[in-house]
């Protein structure tokens, strides 16, 4: 089974920079080690209210609408995940 990773900061710049860059690198004849276990991950995305609406890239399965600073929130974003990638801005 795949891991699940949980990413931040969705829809933002440094979010969608992240999934535009492993894409490239997973073109490349020889990815690094670390964007090929990225690329294997099933990717969940905690998004700041009001914005689950933008469509989510291809790598990310499951888009949940969430405030960062809302412990509860977090927390709940966090069930069965294996990895946390922080990527809001705060």
């Amino acid at each position: 089974m795949a891991e699940r990773a949980l990413i931040t900061g969705f829809p933002g710049w440094l979010t969608g920079h992240l999934f535009r860059r492993l894409d490239e690198l997973m073109r490349l004849a020889d990815p690094p080690a670390w964007a090929v276990r990225l690329a294997h991950v099933r990717w969940h995305a905690l998004a700041a209210p009001g914005t689950v609406s933008i469509p989510a890239c291809a790598r990310i399965d499951a888009v949940v609408e969430g405030d960062i600073r809302d412990p509860r929130a977090v927390a709940d974003a966090m069930v069965g995940v294996d990895l946390v990638l922080h990527a809001a801005g705060i």
